[in-house]
């Protein structure tokens, strides 16, 4: 039998595409080779690391007992890593597509690796003294990637703000809470000074000016930042000094009832937090109880149509608010929301805390952009934005698609927020663990691998246009694809039909324009996507700039597309709600993606 001889493979250019897929380990597995090496380099370290220290010290031998502490060990070892992988989901593959799980890089996993064998404690900087390095490498990575003044911002730059800040936190959770400690904490500030000036050691100072209960807690963020400087400049009071006035009657010692109440006290009313109905389930349950305001504190705005924050409705809670002199702590503006990726009109809600502050009624606004934060690598901070462009569309195969023109402005304005939370173990596609809290004004103010780990990760993949930007532009389009077909599954005009309707969240352009999902237009809508978009291959797709324009009005505004399934109107309630309740099921057993 002869055997055909078969051409040598062609040599794969580096294109973007291949460059981004080999930040990652892949579907099937095809960098696990090079992950291996990488693996073997870190732990070849540290087999020398150790030898390295005392090194005349005397190895302890391997004692016979210790044979079947191995086999237990080893069994283990085999067993669990293989119910692991029958048992998780499969997050690494593009098949997968429930949760906010996704493939992790290359770069977060080695560097997470690599430092839990050292166990650092980043609490300590003697504990840790090359994590600590790194966390604060990521914070000034993250305050630059919002627009936040750093050390390195260019002389000229913002002279006028203070230095940002950042840390690493554990989850998102965890610095919208410590976000509302400080929130609470500086809304109470000027009365604990003002009780101070009343009873104790400041009395010194108390007949060079009166205020009001209302005035203290409505100062503006800066002012109140500024006051222990402003102290030491007219009165000489140094830092510890006041500290030990202050001690005595802050919320930290005595609660938010002190023992010794004056009229300031008397006189206050619940503090209010408000936020959109879109936020995460923990504000309320975890985050406003736990700081001690009462969930029933937390004011909810309605959505629009477009799951953006009602912004007449904040301006009309505001006005209550004003009105019955309810202090607010904060306004918060969430960018990427858990369900459908919604960025909140944040350019608008500040400009509405402008207002109010003209009115005497001020507030932090803060933005809880654990999901949407890392999109903020997409801008174009010197460019013209908002074009409907695919990014080197002659190399690759898969082009990055640009934010909607509202998004990049809303995102923009992250940099007018006083305090950010974003998570980078969400689209920052490093592990968990990895959370982070960014403050505009650093003066507001754990585990070392999850901070090496995503360190590592912006370090080599870079948080700039040519890292992060192509990968989450690549992921952006592939989203925008996806949600084509949402959008196109109800035919109004069809002859025959499916049985049940997909309804997008996100709605079409015409429905944007007052149209109904199954209105004409919108019909006009489908159709044009039918002859410009739907079963093209990306190759056409990138020569029609027609397509391309169309193609980037669908979707969300982060790369989550939800939707909701319906039957037509059936007079059998009970009929209908079965017939859906086995639909759902039947879809979640075939989008299951099972391992085996």
């Amino acid at each position: 039998m002869t055997t055909q001889a078969h051409p040598e493979p062609a040599e794969v250019g580096i294109t973007d595409q291949n460059l981004i897929n080999n930040y990652f380990i892949g579907p099937r597995a095809s960098n696990m080779p090079d992950f291996r090496a990488n693996i073997n380099t870190v732990l070849d370290e540290l087999l020398k690391t150790r030898l390295d220290y005392y090194h005349e010290d005397n190895k302890p031998e391997r004692q016979k007992a210790f044979q079947k502490v191995r086999d237990n060990f080893g069994d283990v070892v085999r067993k669990v890593p293989q119910l692991l992988g029958e048992h998780s989901v499969p997050f690494w593959s593009p098949r997968y597509e429930a949760h906010m799980c996704t493939d992790l890089t290359m770069p977060s996993l080695l560097g997470y690796f690599m430092t839990m064998l050292y166990n650092p404690n980043n609490v300590a900087l003697e504990a840790s003294p090359l994590t600590t390095v790194a966390e604060l490498k990521v914070g000034e990575q993250l305050c630059e990637m919002f627009g936040y003044r750093t050390p390195h911002t260019p002389a000229g730059t913002r002279n006028e703000e203070p230095l940002s800040w950042d840390y690493i936190t554990c989850h998102g959770t965890v610095a919208n809470l410590e976000s509302i400690w400080v929130a609470r904490n500086l809304k109470f500030y000027p009365l604990v000074l003002h009780q101070a000036i009343n009873e104790r050691k400041l009395q010194f100072i108390k007949d060079k000016f009166e205020v009001e209960t209302w005035d203290l807690l409505n100062l503006k963020p800066k002012t109140v930042l500024d006051l222990p400087n402003l102290l030491y400049e007219q009165y000489d009071i140094s830092s510890d000094f006041l500290k030990d006035a202050l001690d005595p009657y802050t919320i930290q010692s005595y609660g938010l009832i002190p023992e010794k109440t004056d009229e300031f006290y008397k006189s206050l009313k619940p503090m209010k937090f408000i936020l959109s109905k879109t936020r995460h389930y923990s504000w309320p349950r975890d985050l406003v109880s736990i700081a001690g305001l009462g969930s029933a504190n937390l004011l909810e705005v309605e959505i629009d149509d477009d799951v953006h924050i009602d912004i007449k409705e904040l301006d009309d809670k505001l006005k209550k608010c004003k009105e019955s002199q309810n202090p607010v702590c904060a306004v918060v503006a969430i960018i990427g929301s858990t369900e459908k990726g919604a960025v909140d009109r944040l350019s608008e809600i500040l400009k509405v805390r402008e207002k109010w502050q003209k009115e005497g009624l001020s507030f932090l606004v803060r933005a809880d952009a654990a999901w949407g934060g890392c999109f903020a690598t997409m801008l174009h901070r010197d460019l013209e934005r908002g074009r409907p462009t695919l990014g080197d569309s002659d190399k690759a195969s898969v082009p990055a698609l640009t934010l909607r023109r509202e998004t990049e402005d809303d995102l923009l304005e992250l940099q007018n927020a006083d305090s950010i939370t974003v998570d980078p173990h969400k689209a920052g596609y490093v592990l968990y663990l990895a959370g982070s809290l960014v403050y505009k004004d650093g003066r507001m103010s754990k585990p070392g691998a999850g901070a090496m780990s995503t360190w590592l990760s912006n370090q080599t993949i870079g948080l700039d246009p040519d890292g992060y930007r192509k990968l989450l532009g690549q992921a952006s389009f592939t989203s925008s694809r996806l949600s084509v077909r949402y959008a196109v599954q109800a035919d109004f005009r069809a002859k025959t039909r499916d049985s049940f309707i997909c309804v997008p969240f996100n709605r079409l352009p015409q429905e944007r324009r007052g149209h109904a999902f199954n209105s004409p237009k919108a019909e006009d809508d489908r159709e044009e996507i039918r002859r410009l978009i739907l079963g093209k291959p990306n190759s056409e797709l990138l020569q029609d700039a027609e397509a391309v324009k169309l193609l980037h009005k669908l979707g969300s505004d982060t790369n989550i597309n939800g939707f909701a399934l319906k039957f037509p109107i059936s007079r059998d309630s009970f009929f209908l709600s079965a017939r859906l309740s086995s639909l759902l099921k039947w879809l979640y057993y075939i989008s299951e993606c099972p391992l085996r």
